[in-house]
């Protein structure tokens, strides 16, 4: 029963209000990654490696009991580039996968700032966290 738990994997995908970009690298703490500037509005970019540490906090409660789901939510970016609220706009059966989702992009999330005109501005995009054990 537990011999799938054993390795787990996370899917995420990201969607953003406004469509999708390339994940960049990962910024130093202080200075938040810049998007490409083309003018007027762009939402923000999640960041590749706040994926990779979401899926390395996969609970152990729902690991334990097998539970898989999809957590949609709606995240409000600063113009540092982290997470300043996260909303769930469609939950997992799993309180569990709810709650790691929040804290996990909260803790980890890692952004490209909006931008507007070339200057940084809080913005909101919505991404898929898909929480699926591997077979």
């Amino acid at each position: 029963m537990f011999a799938r738990t054993a390795r787990f994997a996370l899917l995420l995908t990201l969607a953003s209000v406004a469509g999708s970009a390339t994940a960049q690298q990962t910024p130093p703490a202080a200075t938040p990654v810049m998007q490409a500037c083309t003018g007027g509005y762009q939402p923000p970019v999640m960041l590749r490696r706040s994926l990779q540490r979401i899926a390395e906090n996969y609970p152990e409660s729902a690991l334990r009991m097998e539970e898989e789901g999809v957590v949609r939510v709606a995240v409000t970016v600063g113009v540092d580039g982290r997470a300043l609220d996260v909303e769930i706009i469609q939950r997992a059966a799993s309180e569990a996968l709810n709650n790691a989702t929040i804290d996990g992009v909260l803790r980890y999330g890692r952004f490209s700032p909006a931008l507007q005109d070339c200057t940084p501005v809080v913005g909101e995009l919505e991404t898929a966290i898909n929480w699926q054990l591997a077979l």
